[in-house]
């Protein structure tokens, strides 16, 4: 029935035209094409669509085509049925300056959707514009790590636009824009035109159960591996992801983390438990010895508190003592008042005496004072008398002094009078006129003759002491090159020679450390060039084999800081590049032991290791072995057996030389005995260590040198004579300059001088006139001074006299103090004689009054001190009281008792008492003193564990319950889940001959605490390691295989992986699902069958699936097709065709025009012969596979476009390509 094509008319609502599908792309025609202008014409009548606002780049939208674009036939007529993108669905995508695209525009249909194109075409740039698109990173695709990565060469930034099926929430496609900055790695969202974050995007799409990190839906390229080693716990975690409710994924996180706090319960419980069997087994062995401990503890308390109770007896007995001696002392005072009574008339008239005695040795005292005082007074009047003699004794030496001035300043003014006439006779003699500046003229030409003659002997002594060095240089080389020329003659001498042309710069060096050891802490030894020697020459080859350039030239310092000193100077002071360094401080050959034994060694047919024949310091020889192993190398000059040389592959022997070939072992232990190879290499001719005489022509050259220098050296000296002379000259001329110099200026200081003296006589005439006034005046002065020294003389004369009569007064007062004090000493030795004599006589009666008062006041001492000891003893027994009160307060009366019984006891039965308890406590076995306190400790310990396992048990039950209750809801729906997913796996296969189904893994527990009502090891608790088993078979003859990476091909888990995803479909929450080039490594046969099972449910047309009507969206990214593949309707083919004659839109006349295509096809008969264009949905009717193979006989060009089919009749089919066919444009 010929195709009826209705449009429909435009909606009045926006939002319902953005929920209707597009269709394809307007066509890419030339614009002459005739059935375009009429189809433009016959729908010119309709309203045009609003233009949407361009992109970020200026992109202009395309105005959208809605029409129908899939007809089925329902009750025998043709009805529009219209296929709907479910929501989330990709309705568009745009790109500009993305990876190879400068700009492109996709529109897929809402089932199946096929991209193919060559290799390189940018099919899997679809896939990477979807991923980063809808806010995810480049880490989903496998591929580049940054975004900016993707931006077009050459371009500053790239845009993805994806235009996203509405779901009821929203009344318009949700358009998202990512803008991807090359600089910085920055991107800029964009929802329907509003800013935006990567993450609002995110969330977006994942409420329209968008879900690009699982590889269920979204499985790129470079992941198509990754997902097929998805182990089989991350395949039931995916696949709950993509076809489970949300719900089922977080009952599966509850579950996980219940179970692994239940395992932390039990784990912890269980040592727990362990923990308190093994405290209560020792707390219950060591009850007895607690026991006896407390017992020994109550003991030995009781003791301590006997002890403390020691003040309580020594009080009473202080107390009694303190009132015996109180009564003493009451006694005593008694008896010493009755006795003073009875002795006082007696005492009296002692006292009396005693009293008088006292009186006249304080008059006695007082006249001391007085006599002493008038003393005092004369002598202070004696003094001032001296005083004024000592002035009288200044006045006549001031007279005495006046008197000689005067003679002096006489003798003065005679010399100054002869002084004047000189003068004067001086000023009437002027000296003889001079010219000074002729002789200043003739002094400067002397100096610069001098400074001449100084400049040119300077230049003399300079061009001296060059030739000198000069000459002192050629000497040395001529030294050094006669060393040289005699060490050719020896070995020494060869080696360095042979180590000049080898390095100069190590050559210098070595030079330079020779004549500069004492800088460095140890000795700095030189190359193995210099310092080593060969024992045997035959050996040479080999031995130099194992060598570089740079061991042949290394200098070996002894410490680390001689090393960073030769660094110093060689490289950075010398500026020397060609040196090598190297440090050992060890010389011990014994850090270097050999592979092998020498018996081993002899058999294994080998004459020894390198470094036996060797010979050099031992510092040098160890770094040689440190560097280059020559202890662990084996050398011969023979062949030997294979069996030997088996034997040396097989030691621990990595290099050994045969007969001039050098083997080294490789061994890689990880790879096992195919790590093992060896290397060979052919010996080079030794030329460093050779018996070889030196060139002649060196020694020819060295005494040619040396007969040059010779030359040089006499030059030098004959230069150096004639310079020498002409010093010689100058300096005598310069010595006459000087002597003239010196005779001018003689003449001219002394002519100056007296001209100078000459001009000064005037001033000098005023001074000795002035001189001659002031002695005048002085003279005149010394008649008044010594008026005045003669009064002043009187006055301290007449002081002096009045001075003397009061010392005479004050004489005779002391005389008569001393004489009353000589008649009160008397009257004191009187007094004292008197009261001496009556003291004597009652001597008896003061020593018995004495007796008594010592005796009351010792009485006193005595009953003060016993009541200052019982009062320090109260204190003591007051403390005891108030602890034991305290005590029996908190119940323990036992010491309350003590106190009472022990105060009733006297001391000695307390310390008979603490004795016995003393005997009890040696009976009663000490034992470890820390028990007691380990066996409290433990029962603390105790008690706390069995408060944990308490409240573990109501924890456990609590996690238990909860595992169930969540068990009960996820379980059941995960095992419905999988069962679909195996049915419709297991028909996918069944219709392919062969077998497979999908179970789920309950992994169980092995601990039987886990769950006691089961047995262990089926309970299903450890749901961390629930799993996706996928089983398999291929043939007939085997059994069903778990699907792993070992017992299938690649090919056959390509087919099982997508027959997995396939399965999915019809349970899948996703809108759609992409896979990238899953057919790689498939057969034709599997590929040809997984196609046509993937274009049956894709399509909805599978038996399965028919109820349930179209499946979700689906992307196919392809490089290969077969021909003859299974085409339905619903299936839309994206045929992308790129290169760099691709012309841009709108660019030239030639475009690809797949409506021309189709139209030359049908004319060949292409559509017959391979059963129509577009018109069947079995093998026997397929479609050209339009836009491949078919450019030679259509005509087209072979870079073109895009091909779009979605299984229409071949008018709807025509109508598509006109209108619908430009998907992309892409340009080079």
């Amino acid at each position: 029935m010929p195709s009826i094509l209705t449009r429909r008319s435009r909606s009045a609502n926006p939002g319902d035209e953005e929920s209707l599908p597009r269709a394809q792309t307007p066509s890419s025609v030339a614009p002459q094409d005739s059935k375009r202008a009429r189809r433009d014409g016959a729908e010119g009548n309709e309203s045009p669509e609003g233009t949407r606002p361009s992109s970020a780049h200026g992109l202009q939208k395309r105005p959208r085509v809605r029409k129908a674009v899939a007809r089925q036939q329902v009750d025998g007529d043709a009805k529009l049925v219209m296929r709907q993108h479910q929501p989330g669905a990709i309705v568009r995508v745009k790109l500009h300056n993305f990876v190879t695209y400068s700009s492109v525009e996709f529109f897929p249909g809402p089932n199946l959707n096929m991209v193919i194109g060559p290799n390189g075409s940018g099919k899997s740039t679809l896939v990477c514009a979807i991923c980063l698109g809808l806010g995810w990173g480049s880490q989903h695709l496998g591929r580049a790590r940054d975004v900016s990565e993707f931006v077009k060469a050459g371009c500053r930034e790239a845009t993805i636009e994806i235009e996203l099926q509405k779901d009821h929430r929203t009344r318009r496609n949700p358009i998202i824009t990512r803008i991807i900055k090359k600089e910085g790695s920055k991107s800029i969202y964009t929802l329907n035109n509003n800013p935006v974050s990567g993450k609002g995007v995110q969330e977006l799409a994942r409420s329209m159960n968008i879900q690009i990190d699982n590889l269920c839906q979204f499985l790129p390229q470079d992941k198509v591996v990754e997902f097929a080693a998805m182990t089989p716990v991350e395949l039931l975690q995916s696949t709950q992801r993509a076809a489970a409710v949300p719900e089922m994924l977080e009952f599966h996180e509850s579950l996980k983390k219940l179970r692994a706090h239940q395992k932390e319960l039990l784990t912890n419980s269980k040592g727990d438990r362990e923990v308190l069997n093994n405290l209560e087994s020792r707390q219950e062995m060591q009850k007895d010895d607690v026991e006896r401990l407390k017992q020994r503890d109550e003991i030995k308390r009781k003791v301590a508190w006997m002890e403390k109770c020691r003040p309580i007896p020594r009080y009473q007995d202080a107390k009694a003592k303190a009132s015996a001696a109180k009564e003493r002392k009451k006694i005593l005072t008694a008896e010493l008042r009755s006795l003073t009574m009875e002795l006082a008339p007696a005492l009296r008239r002692v006292n009396e005496r005693q009293n008088y005695e006292i009186q006249v040795r304080r008059a006695l005292q007082h006249g001391k004072e007085i006599s002493e005082k008038a003393d005092r007074s004369a002598e202070n009047v004696l003094q001032g008398v001296m005083d004024l003699q000592q002035k009288l004794k200044d006045f006549d030496g001031m007279s005495e002094a006046e008197i000689r001035s005067i003679k002096s300043k006489r003798e003065d003014k005679n010399r100054i009078r002869g002084i004047i006439a000189r003068i004067k006779k001086q000023m009437e003699e002027e000296p003889e006129p001079f010219d000074h500046r002729a002789v200043n003229d003739k002094m400067a030409q002397l100096n610069s003759r001098r400074r001449q003659i100084g400049d040119t002997a300077q230049e003399i002594n300079e061009q001296i002491m060059d030739l000198k060095r000069r000459g002192q240089a050629k000497v040395n080389e001529k030294g050094a090159d006669q060393e040289r020329l005699a060490g050719l003659d020896t070995q020494s001498g060869q080696q360095e020679h042979k180590l000049q042309q080898l390095s100069r710069d190590s050559y210098q060096a070595w030079r330079w450390i020779q004549e500069h050891q004492d800088q460095f802490e140890h000795k700095v030894y030189g190359p193995p060039l210099v310092e080593c020697s060969l024992k045997d020459l035959r050996y040479a080859n080999a031995i130099e084999s194992l060598f570089q350039e740079n061991d042949f030239k290394a200098f070996t310092a002894q410490s680390r800081n001689d090393f960073y000193t030769l660094q110093r100077v060689l490289n950075r002071e010398m500026r020397l590049q060609d040196v090598s360094l190297r440090v050992c401080s060890n010389s011990s050959m014994d850090q270097y032991p050999a592979p092998l034994s020498d018996a081993d060694l002899r058999d294994c047919g080998m004459d020894g290791w390198a470094i036996d024949f060797l010979a050099g310091p031992a510092v040098v020889l160890a770094m040689l072995c440190g560097e280059k192993s020559l202890h662990a190398t084996a050398i011969t000059l023979r062949d030997i057996s294979q069996e030997q040389f088996n034997q040396l592959e097989n030691s621990n022997v990595r290099s050994w030389v045969v007969n001039g070939t050098l083997f080294q072992a490789v061994r890689r232990r990880e790879y096992g005995a195919a790590g093992n190879s060896t290397r060979t290499r052919t010996l080079r001719e030794a030329r460093i260590w050779t018996n070889r005489p030196v060139d002649p022509a060196a020694k020819d050259r060295l005494q040619q040198r040396i007969r040059e220098l010779e030359s040089d050296i006499a030059t030098i000296k004959e230069e150096m004579v004639n310079l020498t002379e002409r010093r010689r000259e100058l300096a005598t001329e310069n010595k006459a300059i000087l002597e003239e110099t010196e005779t001018l200026r003689t003449d001219k200081e002394a002519k100056q001088r007296a001209l100078t003296i000459f001009k000064a006589l005037p001033t000098k005439l005023t001074q000795e006139e002035q001189k001659l006034a002031t002695i005048d005046e002085h003279l005149e002065g010394v008649r008044r001074r010594l008026d005045n020294i003669q009064k002043d003389r009187d006055k301290v004369l007449l002081q002096k006299v009045d001075t003397t009569i009061k010392y005479a007064e004050a004489v005779a007062e002391f005389r008569k103090t001393h004489d009353a004090l000589l008649e009160l000493e008397m009257q004191h030795i009187e007094a004292k004689s008197d009261f001496e004599t009556l003291k004597s006589r009652n001597e008896h009666v003061q020593a018995t009054l004495k007796a008594k008062q010592d005796e009351e006041k010792a009485a006193v001492e005595e009953s003060t001190r016993q009541s200052a000891i019982a009062k320090d003893f109260i204190i003591h027994v007051k403390k005891l009281a108030a602890e034991a009160e305290a005590l029996a307060e908190a119940g323990d009366t036992l010491w309350k008792d003590y106190l009472s019984e022990y105060g009733r006891k006297s001391g000695d039965e307390l310390e008979a008492d603490i004795e016995s308890e003393k005997a009890r406590l040696d009976l009663t076995h000490e034992g470890n003193s820390n028990i007691l306190k380990e066996f409290e400790d433990r029962q603390k310990r105790i008690d706390k564990l069995r408060q944990g396992l308490e409240k573990f048990v109501h924890q456990k039950e609590e996690v238990q319950s909860a595992i169930e209750e969540i068990r009960e809801k996820w379980e059941p729906e995960l095992d419905a889940l999988v069962a679909k997913i195996s049915d419709a796996f297991s028909d996918s296969f069944a219709r392919i001959g062969c077998a497979g189904q999908v179970a789920v893994y309950k992994a169980s527990s092995s601990d039987h605490e886990d769950n006691a009502d089961q047995p262990a090891g089926s309970d299903g608790l450890d749901f961390a390691n629930w799993a996706i088993h996928i089983s398999v078979k291929f043939r007939e003859s085997e059994p069903l295989s778990l699907l792993d990476s070992h017992r299938q091909s690649g090919g056959e888990r390509a087919v099982s992986t997508i027959f997995y995803l396939m399965a999915l479909q019809s349970l899948s929450r996703a809108p759609f699902r992409v896979v990238d080039e899953i057919n790689q490594g498939m057969d034709p046969r599997n590929e040809r069958m997984v196609h046509g099972r993937m274009v049956d449910i894709a399509c909805g047309e599978d038996d399965s699936n028919r109820d349930k009507g179209p499946g979700s969206q689906y992307f196919l990214i392809t490089p290969k097709l077969l021909s003859g593949l299974k085409y339905k309707r619903g299936m839309r083919v994206l045929n992308i065709v790129s290169g760099e004659k691709m012309p841009a839109y709108g660019v030239g006349e030639h475009r690809v025009d797949f409506q021309t295509w189709v139209r030359r096809a049908r004319e060949l008969g292409l559509g017959k012969m391979m059963g129509g264009i577009g018109r069947g949905v079995g093998v026997e009717e397929r479609r050209v596979d339009l836009g491949m193979h078919l450019s030679d006989n259509l005509g087209g060009p072979s870079h073109g476009r895009v091909d779009v089919g979605d299984g229409t009749s071949d008018e709807e089919q025509m109508d598509s390509v006109r209108s619908q066919s430009r998907l992309a444009e892409v340009g080079a």
